[in-house]
Protein backbone atom coordinates (compact mmCIF):
# COMPACT_ATOMS: atom_id res chain seq x y z
CA UNK A 1 0.00 0.00 0.00
CA UNK A 2 1.28 3.44 -0.89
CA UNK A 3 1.10 6.24 1.64
CA UNK A 4 2.49 9.75 1.60
CA UNK A 5 3.20 11.61 4.79
CA UNK A 6 2.00 15.18 5.00
CA UNK A 7 5.42 16.49 6.06
CA UNK A 8 7.23 15.06 3.03
CA UNK A 9 6.87 16.39 -0.51
CA UNK A 10 5.29 13.99 -2.99
CA UNK A 11 7.75 12.19 -5.23
CA UNK A 12 7.43 12.87 -8.91
CA UNK A 13 8.45 10.34 -11.49
CA UNK A 14 9.71 11.43 -14.87
CA UNK A 15 9.43 8.82 -17.59
CA UNK A 16 12.33 8.75 -20.03
CA UNK A 17 11.43 9.93 -23.50
CA UNK A 18 11.35 7.18 -26.13
CA UNK A 19 13.16 9.66 -28.36
CA UNK A 20 16.10 10.02 -25.96
CA UNK A 21 19.45 9.57 -27.70
CA UNK A 22 21.40 6.41 -26.92
CA UNK A 23 24.33 6.72 -24.50
CA UNK A 24 27.68 7.77 -25.86
CA UNK A 25 30.32 5.10 -26.44
CA UNK A 26 31.95 4.11 -23.19
CA UNK A 27 28.96 5.24 -21.11
CA UNK A 28 26.87 2.08 -21.25
CA UNK A 29 27.14 1.61 -17.47
CA UNK A 30 24.13 3.88 -16.98
CA UNK A 31 22.06 1.62 -19.21
CA UNK A 32 23.27 -1.72 -17.87
CA UNK A 33 24.03 -4.86 -19.86
CA UNK A 34 22.15 -6.05 -22.92
CA UNK A 35 20.45 -9.34 -22.05
CA UNK A 36 19.39 -12.28 -24.22
CA UNK A 37 16.82 -14.05 -22.05
CA UNK A 38 16.66 -17.81 -21.53
CA UNK A 39 13.44 -18.02 -23.56
CA UNK A 40 14.98 -16.24 -26.57
CA UNK A 41 16.62 -17.86 -29.61
CA UNK A 42 18.55 -15.68 -32.05
CA UNK A 43 19.79 -16.67 -35.49
CA UNK A 44 22.26 -14.00 -36.56
CA UNK A 45 25.18 -12.00 -35.25
CA UNK A 46 25.13 -9.85 -32.09
CA UNK A 47 27.30 -6.74 -31.69
CA UNK A 48 27.40 -4.49 -28.65
CA UNK A 49 29.62 -1.60 -27.59
CA UNK A 50 29.02 -2.63 -23.99
CA UNK A 51 28.25 -5.65 -21.86
CA UNK A 52 26.24 -8.68 -23.04
CA UNK A 53 24.60 -11.32 -20.85
CA UNK A 54 23.50 -14.38 -22.79
CA UNK A 55 20.99 -16.74 -21.17
CA UNK A 56 19.33 -18.07 -24.34
CA UNK A 57 20.32 -19.65 -27.65
CA UNK A 58 22.40 -17.83 -30.28
CA UNK A 59 23.38 -19.23 -33.67
CA UNK A 60 25.84 -16.64 -34.90
CA UNK A 61 28.83 -14.61 -33.85
CA UNK A 62 28.80 -12.46 -30.71
CA UNK A 63 30.93 -9.36 -30.20
CA UNK A 64 30.94 -7.15 -27.12
CA UNK A 65 33.27 -5.52 -24.64
CA UNK A 66 32.30 -7.89 -21.81
CA UNK A 67 30.41 -11.08 -22.68
CA UNK A 68 28.87 -13.29 -20.01
CA UNK A 69 27.54 -16.66 -21.18
CA UNK A 70 25.22 -17.97 -18.45
CA UNK A 71 24.54 -21.62 -17.56
CA UNK A 72 21.37 -21.84 -19.67
CA UNK A 73 23.03 -20.42 -22.81
CA UNK A 74 23.80 -22.43 -25.94
CA UNK A 75 25.94 -20.65 -28.52
CA UNK A 76 27.07 -21.81 -31.95
CA UNK A 77 29.55 -19.29 -33.33
CA UNK A 78 32.55 -17.13 -32.44
CA UNK A 79 32.55 -14.97 -29.30
CA UNK A 80 34.82 -11.90 -29.31
CA UNK A 81 35.40 -9.32 -26.60
CA UNK A 82 37.74 -7.88 -24.01
CA UNK A 83 36.47 -10.14 -21.19
CA UNK A 84 34.54 -13.35 -21.90
CA UNK A 85 33.20 -15.55 -19.10
CA UNK A 86 31.59 -18.86 -20.10
CA UNK A 87 29.26 -20.81 -17.82
CA UNK A 88 27.11 -22.39 -20.57
CA UNK A 89 27.66 -24.27 -23.85
CA UNK A 90 29.70 -22.87 -26.74
CA UNK A 91 30.37 -24.59 -30.06
CA UNK A 92 32.92 -22.28 -31.66
CA UNK A 93 35.94 -20.19 -30.87
CA UNK A 94 36.43 -17.56 -28.17
CA UNK A 95 38.68 -14.56 -28.84
CA UNK A 96 39.31 -12.22 -25.91
CA UNK A 97 41.98 -10.59 -23.82
CA UNK A 98 40.70 -12.39 -20.71
CA UNK A 99 38.79 -15.68 -20.89
CA UNK A 100 37.29 -17.53 -17.93
CA UNK A 101 35.87 -21.04 -18.37
CA UNK A 102 33.68 -21.68 -15.34
CA UNK A 103 33.14 -25.13 -13.82
CA UNK A 104 29.74 -25.44 -15.51
CA UNK A 105 30.95 -24.57 -19.02
CA UNK A 106 31.17 -26.81 -22.05
CA UNK A 107 33.37 -25.32 -24.78
CA UNK A 108 34.14 -27.14 -28.02
CA UNK A 109 36.41 -24.82 -29.99
CA UNK A 110 39.64 -22.86 -29.88
CA UNK A 111 40.45 -20.09 -27.42
CA UNK A 112 42.59 -17.09 -28.42
CA UNK A 113 43.54 -15.09 -25.31
CA UNK A 114 46.06 -13.09 -23.32
CA UNK A 115 44.83 -14.55 -20.04
CA UNK A 116 42.99 -17.87 -19.65
CA UNK A 117 41.44 -19.29 -16.48
CA UNK A 118 39.86 -22.76 -16.43
CA UNK A 119 37.96 -23.76 -13.31
CA UNK A 120 37.98 -27.36 -12.11
CA UNK A 121 35.11 -29.25 -13.75
CA UNK A 122 35.01 -27.17 -16.93
CA UNK A 123 34.79 -29.08 -20.22
CA UNK A 124 37.17 -27.71 -22.86
CA UNK A 125 37.86 -29.50 -26.14
CA UNK A 126 40.04 -27.46 -28.46
CA UNK A 127 43.26 -25.48 -28.71
CA UNK A 128 44.44 -22.63 -26.55
CA UNK A 129 46.48 -19.94 -28.28
CA UNK A 130 48.00 -16.95 -26.55
CA UNK A 131 47.62 -13.67 -28.46
CA UNK A 132 50.01 -10.78 -28.37
CA UNK A 133 48.67 -7.64 -26.62
CA UNK A 134 48.91 -5.75 -29.92
CA UNK A 135 46.55 -8.09 -31.76
CA UNK A 136 43.12 -6.64 -32.51
CA UNK A 137 40.29 -9.17 -31.85
CA UNK A 138 40.89 -11.06 -35.09
CA UNK A 139 43.28 -13.82 -34.24
CA UNK A 140 44.76 -15.72 -37.12
CA UNK A 141 44.80 -19.48 -37.73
Amino acid sequence: MLSIRKNEPAATAVAPSPLSPPPLAGRSATWGPSVVGADLSIVGNLMSAGELHIHGTVQGDIQGVNVLVRETAKITGTISGHDVIVHGEVMGSVKADRVVLAASCKLEGDVFHQSLSIEQGAFFEGKSRRRSPQSDGAATK
